[in-house]
């Protein structure tokens, strides 16, 4: 049993699984803290990406290091190389592996060798099913702005000059204030001057009530829109009674549906009403999808050109809930356009007309990289310091760490938990 006097020690990796990653789970004045309060020491590996600088951590009083020498807790964001698990220590990270996801198999299977520890933020869930640590308001906020700059730039495309035209891509702006501003200056433009009529009005579905919706509709709310339900919304249009000078917003659970229904408007649900779609819902194999690639096919199939330009996907799991998610993108290539005749991406040779554009850019938070590590830095705070001094050598009912850190240990010394034990099939 380590004494009193201990000195426990976390480390924090450079971000490696993509060169668009600028995060960092801890932020240097969250370090400053848990140094004072809690003694710890801390070393950081340098990074020329990540968006506080490498002399920021060197003020906070953490060590500078090219390569990561043993700790008792290593910090990410994002899943590690194998190479980067050391023996029986704890690695605190997104590991992407609770599904038997098969790219990263690998790499729990070399966790398991080495018998490391690891705990899922994924998975960091309180007794009433909310998440400890999370990153999905951010990537709600900024695919929000890069769903409707995307709406813009397909108007642009096709000759219409709209006050979206203004608008930048999210990782451009900089912050969530400066988005809100131009958002801001938007809705100011949209209210004195209506749209074409062929574009009018601004219709914005939103699925989802967690995080990621909460997180695109405080976006959204700097348009000032006007909030419908899905039934309002039929009604009004159908009617003719919506304003062309506004924005509607419309929120969709899973008690909605999208796509054809013999018994609702148009026999397509509500899509022939909605501008753009910002998906944030929950989806896995067991759930129905919220859109399907016939849905698509058959609005573009019986209408001339649908009013749905755009599906910002912040969810992005590839022919999940939205089947037309084909593929997830960076940043730097945020928007590609889905061909609904031939359910593919649309190629070279077809004119944009015939496709529906997407954005799947699958780590949306880094786009506002210092808003969220900020955000993401105070929640991870306490955690950091139950883990560091957690001794993982004893049973985990015996440990006297948090239910939540029990509930995310996915490997305990390199053998799977109780509750993830149908993961050992993947393993093998």
């Amino acid at each position: 049993m380590p004494s009193a006097m201990t000195q426990y020690s976390v480390g924090i990796r450079r971000e490696t699984k993509t060169e668009h990653e600028r995060r960092v789970a801890l932020i240097p004045s969250d370090i400053a803290h848990l140094r004072a309060e809690h003694k710890l020491a801390f070393y950081v590996e340098r990074s020329s990406a990540r968006v506080y600088d490498d002399d920021e951590y060197a003020v906070a009083g953490a060590q500078l290091c090219d390569s990561m020498p043993p700790c008792d807790l290593i910090v990410g964001i994002k899943e590690f190389p194998p190479k980067a698990f050391q023996p029986l220590k704890t690695h605190l990270m997104y590991s992407h592996t609770i599904k038997g996801q098969t790219h990263n198999m690998a790499m729990l299977r070399h966790a398991i060798k080495v018998k490391a520890t690891l705990v899922d933020y994924e998975v960091m869930i309180d007794d009433r099913g909310r998440a400890r640590v999370q990153s999905s308001y951010t990537a709600g906020q900024a695919g929000m702005v890069n769903t409707l700059w995307g709406l813009g730039l397909r108007w642009a495309e096709r000759g219409y000059a709209t006050p979206l035209a203004s608008l930048e891509q999210a990782q451009n702006l900089g912050s969530v204030a400066a988005a809100e501003k131009g958002l801001a200056d938007v809705g100011k433009m949209l209210r004195q001057a209506p749209l074409h009529p062929d574009l009018a009005p601004i219709v914005c579905g939103i699925v989802g009530t967690g995080n990621v919706a909460k997180g695109a509709r405080s976006m959204l709310a700097s348009l000032d829109p006007v909030r419908l339900s899905p039934p309002e919304l039929a009604m009004a249009s159908l009617s003719g009674s919506l304003q062309p000078n506004r924005v509607y917003e419309v929120v969709f659970n899973m008690r909605h549906h999208f796509g054809r229904q013999v018994n609702e408007p148009a026999g397509h649900g509500y899509l022939p009403y909605l501008s753009m779609i910002v998906n944030g819902n929950y989806w896995d194999e067991s759930l129905p999808r919220i859109i399907t690639k016939a849905d698509i096919s058959a609005l573009f199939d019986d209408y001339e050109r649908p009013k749905l330009e755009i599906i910002g996907d912040v969810s992005c799991d590839i022919e999940g809930g939205i089947e037309c998610t084909l593929k997830s993108t960076f940043p730097d290539e945020p928007l590609w356009d889905y061909d609904p005749a031939r359910q593919e991406v649309l190629s070279a040779d077809r004119h944009l007309a015939d496709g529906l554009l997407m954005m799947t850019v699958e780590i949306l938070p880094t786009e506002f990289a210092r808003d969220a590590s900020h955000i993401f830095s105070q929640m991870l705070t306490p955690v950091v310091a139950e883990l560091a001094q957690a001794d993982f050598g004893q049973s985990l009912d015996a440990m006297s760490i948090s239910s939540e850190l029990k509930r995310a240990t996915v490997l305990q010394q390199g053998r799977l938990t109780p509750r993830f034990k149908y993961l050992k099939t993947k393993v093998r």
